[in-house]
């Protein structure tokens, strides 16, 4: 009887191990933010709206549990942010390393300074555990910032029309102070991604991918992502552009900064197996400090 007991248990401990699924069917900001609140480690927040449900956000909600905030896909689910400031529409910033992820929504947004849908920022304990998938992002400006001790995973996203669609920073010195393991899984992971890059005035974004040399010491791995600049879109997404001039690089990753005090380059940048298909001329990849490891891309 007594191993019986133990057995039994052991099976209730396992099941308490999955998370329950909380649904959002008004999807503001207030009643997400309220549904995570509530959620514990584990859960999964089900926003159940559909495009015309969440309406325009003028405020963010800030994640810190470990949480799976989705959507029913990006072809259902559309948040329009109308934040006034930099604010977020998601702000992930956990107190210590937990799994948190944001899939099937469409971040829609009108092409306004630092316009941005998801805020990763880490701390002295490494986020290592944040994924960032199946979304769609159209229009905007910095669309996902990563700041800090951060490796998020990005991957299977669609990125249109946006000016920065990714910016990193890092966490300076501390950055420099771990090792150097090109092919490991101490990186931001950008991968099987898709990106259509075209302005909706000038057809000219700095970058696809921003490495800041403020707040720097980042590291990131770009692999298996479709590049094309081809002027396709403007803001509504389906009106040709006419510039033809239309160039972004891929990466801009920044060195040193001596203006700055104390503020330190990229660390490391593998680039490999992308297809990349530019409109105009210039460098695919702007490579301005750290180790860098460019090959087998597609151009």
């Amino acid at each position: 009887m007594k191993i019986i007991c133990i057995f039994i248990m052991i099976i209730c401990f396992q099941c308490m191990a999955y998370g329950a699924t909380v649904y959002v069917d008004e999807c503001s900001p207030a009643n997400v933010q309220s549904a995570h609140n509530a959620a514990s480690n584990g859960d999964i927040i089900q926003l159940r709206c559909n495009t015309s449900g969440p309406g325009t956000w003028t405020s963010g909600v800030t994640v810190t549990k470990a949480v799976t905030i989705s959507g029913l896909g990006p072809s259902s689910t559309q948040i329009t942010r109308g934040i006034s400031d930099d604010t977020p529409v998601f702000s992930v910033s956990p107190t210590s390393d937990l799994s948190i992820r944001i899939t099937g929504i469409h971040f829609y947004t009108e092409q306004t300074s630092y316009e941005v849908a998801i805020r990763v920022s880490g701390g002295s304990y490494g986020l290592t555990h944040i994924r960032i998938d199946n979304n769609k992002f159209t229009n905007g400006d910095h669309n996902i910032m990563i700041s800090g001790y951060a490796y998020p995973l990005i991957d299977n996203n669609t990125f249109i029309n946006t000016e920065i669609p990714i910016h990193i920073k890092g966490d300076n010195e501390s950055g420099w102070n771990r090792p150097i393991q090109p092919g490991s899984e101490n990186a931001i992971y950008i991968e099987n991604n898709s990106f259509t890059i075209g302005d909706y005035s000038t057809c000219a974004a700095d970058a696809v991918i921003y490495v800041d040399s403020q707040d720097g010491g980042s590291r990131q791995v770009i692999r298996w992502n479709d590049f094309t600049s081809e002027c396709t879109y403007t803001n509504t997404e389906t009106t040709p552009c006419t510039n033809t001039s239309c160039f972004a690089q891929i990466t801009n990753d920044h060195g040193n900064a001596p203006w700055a005090s104390g503020d330190r380059g990229v660390v490391m940048t593998e680039a490999y197996n992308n297809n990349i298909s530019l409109y105009g001329s210039g460098q695919v990849f702007c490579a301005r400090g750290g180790v860098q490891i460019i090959h087998s891309n597609s151009v």
